[in-house]
């Protein structure tokens, strides 16, 4: 019974902490433009894939342009799968943001530990947030 309470708390903590948001981070697509991705140029796309909104508007109702936020500082896979975190594009492959498919959402081809790949995608308005017309990691 011990050991069964300690997992339920446990499970219930670590739920939380997934769920955990910054403070004023409530998404970003009811107030930025269509998202994009963008490669940086220091030769490691991993670490510099950029997500780039077309616009963000900040708290006085000004457009900031061209905002963006290093993905890999956003997204995590776990078991395959797209989630809140960090560090996905080090375990999965063919990343991106489909131009003329649904608006932002972000697809990638990811390792599920166990030796195999899964097509995986998230929406980013669940990750990504305006804080005050900049993109950041909803985390």
């Amino acid at each position: 019974m011990r050991f069964e309470t300690l997992s339920f708390v446990c499970g219930v903590a670590a739920a939380a902490a997934a769920t955990v948001r910054r403070d004023g981070c409530n998404g970003f697509a009811a107030s930025c433009g269509r998202a994009y991705a963008q490669n940086g140029t220091s030769g490691h796309v991993d670490a510099d894939l950029r997500v780039v909104a077309t616009y963000c508007t900040d708290e006085a109702g000004e457009r900031n342009y061209n905002p963006t936020v290093r993905i890999n500082d956003c997204l995590a896979n776990t078991f395959g799968q797209l989630t809140a975190g960090t560090g996905f594009a080090y375990s999965c492959h063919d990343y991106g943001i489909d131009p003329i498919g649904a608006k932002n959402v972000f697809h990638a081809t990811c390792g599920d530990g166990h030796g195999n790949e899964k097509q995986t995608q998230i929406d980013l308005n669940t990750i990504l947030c305006n804080l005050n017309g900049q993109l950041s990691c909803a985390h």
